[in-house]
């Protein structure tokens, strides 16, 4: 009997190791938990701060947002620099405009101030002008406008505008010259139709009615003298007029800087 109430020696011993070894184990779990936490919050941090690298990811943006400016102050300074491009251009033409123009600017054509009697043509230039043509109409002037019934067209050649030389027509030395009949020579005003001329270069010119100047060159004139048929046109030069009293004078402030 005594035999069968004695427990084994190691009973207890085994009862109390198996839960030390339960505690052991509980403690265990709860340090990995704890780690895995902390590692699960490291991670996370990394990946916000710097894609996971574990870098900060602010120095990777500031690059960016410098090459992004880097790109807008290039395409700037390009855009700058095609504007000046441009804009030299752009005053080469008119320079080279104004270089052309230069002698055709210098030619004109006017009427009196005081009446319409007479027409007035002058090259200020230095150098001659090639062979021009003017076509003018006696009209008879009225209040109401001119009467067009009286209109018959001279086309008046010349075979040069001598440099720093005004010309004079008059509405007297037309009629003495030109065979204009006895309606048109009722007239009591020269009505100037256009005016044109080459300059030294060979670049064609004219002046209308309004004494405007107009770049003819390559373009074929309304007034060529192939458009009047006999009728309605006579065609006569400057020495004929001369010969009837027009005259020519020398003008004394002439050139660019006049």
């Amino acid at each position: 009997m005594a035999d069968d109430q004695t427990q084994p020696a190691d009973a207890e011993p085994v009862a109390a190791g198996s839960a030390s070894d339960a505690d052991t184990s509980t403690a265990e779990g709860s340090s990995a938990s704890r780690l895995r936490w902390w590692r699960r919050r490291r991670e996370s941090r990394l990946n916000r701060d710097g894609g996971g690298t574990g870098e900060p990811r602010w120095p990777n943006q500031l690059a960016a947002i410098a090459a992004a400016v880097g790109l807008i102050l290039t395409a700037w300074v390009g855009w700058v620099g095609v504007q000046a491009s441009r804009e030299q251009i752009k005053q080469s033409d008119l320079a080279l405009e104004q270089n052309e123009r230069q002698q055709a600017n210098m030619v004109t054509v006017w009427s009196s101030p005081r009446n319409r009697t007479d027409l007035f043509v002058a090259n200020r230039s230095l150098d001659p002008v090639g062979r021009s043509y003017m076509t003018v109409y006696p009209v008879r002037a009225t209040k109401q406008g001119d009467e067009t019934g009286l209109r018959k067209q001279v086309d008046i050649t010349f075979d040069g505008l001598a440099p720093c030389t005004q010309y004079k027509i008059t509405l007297s030395d037309v009629v003495k010259t030109a065979p204009l009949g006895p309606q048109a020579s009722k007239g009591n005003a020269l009505s100037l139709q256009v005016l044109a001329f080459s300059d030294a270069s060979g670049h064609s010119w004219a002046r209308d009615f309004a004494f405007k100047l107009s770049d003819r060159q390559g373009k074929r004139s309304e007034f060529d003298f192939d458009t009047g048929s006999p009728e309605t046109t006579v065609r006569i030069d400057w020495i004929q007029l001369a010969q009837n009293g027009a005259e020519s004078k020398t003008i004394d402030a002439c050139g660019p800087n006049s």
